[in-house]
């Protein structure tokens, strides 16, 4: 779905989810770059979704009313356009 197809709650979230896949895969790729850690130590898709998800600020209202599984869904689909 496109961000022009989606109402203002979905596409709040989708902005939030992209922020916060941009910071975490980021602080990982930062840390294997500069060989504090492994590419092996990095956590799988599950868990960097959960991880992810956990950290999107909810205190904006418009967030919640898009629904978990949108927002996983949103968070999926960026880590896989990464390659994660």
């Amino acid at each position: 779905m496109k961000l022009s197809q989606m109402n203002h709650h979905q596409r709040e979230a989708t902005l939030k989810a992209r922020e916060a896949v941009d910071f975490i895969t980021g602080g990982y790729e930062n840390s294997v770059m500069d060989g504090d850690m492994k590419q092996e130590e990095v956590p799988s898709r599950e868990a960097l979704m959960v991880e992810i998800y956990n950290s999107i600020d909810w205190r904006q209202d418009e967030i919640r009313f898009a629904g978990r599984d949108f927002i996983m869904e949103r968070i999926q689909r960026r880590l896989e356009k990464y390659g994660y």
